[in-house]
């Protein structure tokens, strides 16, 4: 598997979870597509959106969703930017998320409150004992017993960033539902690491998530959905040829669908990472979907394992069914002053192995990310290295 990406020459690469290696067979197709559009950019650009679209088929067939629900963006935050703040929300509204969200979301939804006069109210995860024992029952009943009548919107992660906890989204979405309580939900983990199912998604009211992680799409390659039956709630953030009326070449598009129109990318840019993801798609196809996802939860148990075997102390729900592919440890006392990036810095410099630093109850973490690029010979040999450095 390590031939069909780029060769980590120095370093073991346990970062997945910031941004996963892209196969080789999509890099040169970047380029192949970049490459071709300075041929004549004039002509590429007209052509591009129809071109995107085809590939917009494709990649939203692979999630087995609709195409004109489904439109791409640069990073899974663009998509909640649109949902979190374009959604229509009454007056005196609450917004209702958790103390685990990723801090960029986060501040979208405190953009919104402040913005609109609106509520917003966390609910608190118990601390890392109780954490532990988790299960999918109490994590549905965690959520739900938070809903108040002035509950509008409810923003969720999928998979947590900061441990990999995976969320019991359907059921805690079909309860807001009966509520009627808007749902966002972050799945910027979700592509590639879950096996994603638009069909299922009927009490999701919007879904955004990145393709440049664990879906290992070129760099700058995400997307968002939104329920049919949100079409006419979602005001657009930004207007331009296609907001009242579309115009040659993009009433072409989606099959004359007004809402896939207005929620197309536009403007001029380069599109040529989004033409490539018909090489991950055929990437995935090749190597078989289930291939992939039973070889990288085989890599996060061996990593779980071996990290046990050297005393770290995991950070997450003791059933590993819980768990996405990101898995996180304790750091000492010793190291907790220092900057989580500069901490990060350090032990590439000293063990070669690219981890990422998490803040988790005021605390700095360990988070490592295997992929199928890794072996587990190498993941053995960075928890030998990990270990060293911290002893």
């Amino acid at each position: 598997m390590k031939q069909l990406f780029t060769s980590q020459k120095n370093i073991i690469y346990l970062n997945s979870g910031s941004l996963s290696l892209t196969p080789l067979q999509t890099i040169k197709a970047v380029q192949k597509f970049e490459e071709e559009y300075e041929n004549n950019p004039t002509a590429h650009l007209f052509r591009s959106w129809l071109d995107l679209w085809e590939v917009q088929k494709k990649v939203a067939s692979h999630f087995q969703a609709d195409p004109k629900q489904f439109f791409f963006r640069s990073n899974v935050t663009q998509p909640l930017n649109e949902f979190i703040l374009g959604a229509p929300l009454p007056p005196g509204s609450e917004i209702l998320t958790t103390n685990q969200e990723y801090g960029a979301i986060f501040n979208i939804c405190q953009y919104r409150v402040q913005t609109d006069g609106l509520k917003l109210r966390t609910v608190e995860f118990p601390k890392k004992i109780e954490f532990q024992n988790l299960t999918e029952k109490s994590l549905i009943d965690l959520i739900v017993s938070a809903f108040r009548p002035e509950t509008k919107m409810l923003v969720l992660s999928h998979i947590y960033t900061g441990h990999g906890l995976i969320l019991p989204i359907f059921e805690i979405c079909k309860e807001a539902r009966k509520r009627g309580i808007t749902t966002i939900i972050d799945g910027a983990h979700t592509p590639g690491a879950f096996p994603l199912d638009f069909r299922q998604f009927s009490d999701v009211d919007y879904f955004a998530g990145n393709l440049h992680k664990w879906w290992m799409g070129p760099k700058g390659t995400a997307f968002g959905w939104v329920n049919p039956l949100r079409n006419n709630d979602l005001k657009p953030l930004q207007a331009g040829w296609t907001t009242f009326e579309s115009y040659p070449p993009f009433n072409e598009l989606a099959e004359g669908s007004r809402f896939a129109q207005k929620m197309f990318m536009l403007g001029c840019q380069n599109f040529s990472p989004f033409y490539a993801l018909e090489e991950t798609l055929n990437f995935w196809e090749s190597q078989k979907t289930e291939n992939i996802l039973g070889r990288l939860k085989t890599l996060g148990h061996h990593l779980v394992s071996e990290m046990n075997r050297a005393d770290f102390s995991r950070f997450g729900a003791n059933d590993l069914r819980l768990h996405g592919p990101l898995y996180t440890f304790e750091i000492p006392l010793k190291l907790q002053n220092r900057p989580y990036h500069e901490l990060m810095l350090k032990i590439l410099n000293e063990t070669q192995v690219q981890v990422a630093i998490v803040i988790l109850e005021e605390k700095l973490h360990l988070r490592l990310a295997p992929h199928i690029y890794n072996t587990k010979e190498e993941i053995t040999g960075a928890v030998s290295r990990l270990k060293q450095f911290f002893r």
